[in-house]
């Protein structure tokens, strides 16, 4: 269902697009259409991610509950770096801002070398079930090119939600 929006998504922005799926302590991606740059970012499949600041983690705990992203953060499972209080209610601030723009980003937060913007998909009860990933080398993408990237990615996680009979919540 999300293969040919992926396609259309990586041929309308030049970039690596990717459906990255929760296990609940993970995000890890299940399908991945690789940009047609040289030098590009792959999430290859099967692939997990559990830093806090990686843009698909933050789509999905955003969709937490507050004390259930404190307790994962803490327990170490949901890695940021410079855990304290005051790094977690940042991060919690953030995740709501996330959810207000409609997409996550990390530009160079995990990795100096990459940026990653992600979206939510949404199932027929307007629950997370998945999220659209762009990652890009950081050296392509500016701060004023990221919000383009972010709302491309929005839209494609948009055409996907609709394929599958779902809805965002209101």
């Amino acid at each position: 269902m999300a293969y040919p929006v992926l396609r259309e998504l990586s041929e309308r922005t030049g970039e690596t697009s990717a459906l990255m799926v929760w296990n609940g302590s993970e995000s890890m991606c299940v399908e991945q259409i690789a940009s047609r740059h040289q030098v590009k970012h792959l999430a290859p499949l099967g692939a997990r991610y559990n830093e806090a600041l990686s843009s698909s983690v933050q789509v999905f705990l955003a969709a937490e509950d507050a004390d259930r992203v404190r307790k994962l953060l803490r327990s170490g499972s949901i890695t940021l770096p410079g855990l304290d209080e005051e790094a977690i209610e940042a991060y919690l601030l953030r995740l709501q801002e996330s959810v207000t723009r409609g997409w996550a980003f990390n530009f160079g937060e995990t990795s100096i070398e990459e940026v990653g913007v992600a979206s939510p998909v949404f199932d027929h009860r307007g629950d997370i079930v998945a999220s659209v990933l762009i990652p890009a080398p950081k050296f392509r993408v500016s701060q004023d090119t990221l919000a383009s990237l972010g709302e491309a990615c929005q839209d494609a996680a948009r055409k996907v939600t609709t394929r599958l009979g779902g809805r965002a919540p209101h």
